[in-house]
This record gives structure tokens, C-alpha cells and sequence, in this order.
């Protein structure tokens, strides 16, 4: 599921990405393709969230998906990278 770009917290594709498109359609994007249903409503745009234990763009870097430790900078065998976005709603 990886193959996604866009994931949760286990690494899933994320529940809330756009239905209707391709996974080429949605790995191509530059922010999160998600959108929820009419309840809420937007009140910004997508940022990423970086400070302590992310290096400057909010990256942080592990051995695979489900390392216990993610560090700011890359190992040598640390081949996964994350980042976490937000946008908020209300």
C-alpha cells in the first residue's frame, strides 16, 4: 500500500483520498488529494509539520515503515521517509 505516496499512520492507503482518481493521478500530487464529506469545512491549506525529530522540511527518516525510531537526518540503510501534513477544519 506504500505504492500510495499518500498513507496513514500504518502506512495504509489514506481513507480519505479523492475516489475517483488513479493511483498515477494521485501519486502526482503535490499536497494530499483528500477530501471529506460536506460537515466540514476548510479553513486553510495543507501544511507540513516540522520541529523536533524532523529535519527542516519535515522529513524524518527509518529502516522501514514500522521502525520503533524515526530520526531527523538519514542513516545510511534508512531507505523510508515521512512527513506528516495538517489542514485544518473546522
Amino acid at each position: 500500500e506504500l505504492k500510495w505516496r499518500w498513507v496513514d499512520a500504518k502506512g495504509q492507503r489514506h481513507p480519505c483520498l479523492i475516489k475517483r482518481m488513479s493511483r498515477q493521478d494521485v501519486v502526482s500530487q503535490n499536497e494530499p488529494p483528500c477530501e471529506l464529506d460536506a460537515t466540514f469545512e476548510s479553513v486553510g491549506g495543507w501544511t507540513v509539520e516540522s520541529g523536533l525529530g524532523t529535519d527542516e522540511d519535515g522529513w524524518s527518516y527509518a529502516l522501514s515503515w514500522k521502525s520503533a525510531t524515526w530520526e531527523s537526518k538519514p542513516g545510511l540503510f534508512d531507505v523510508f521517509r515521512r512527513r506528516k501534513w495538517q489542514h485544518t477544519y473546522r
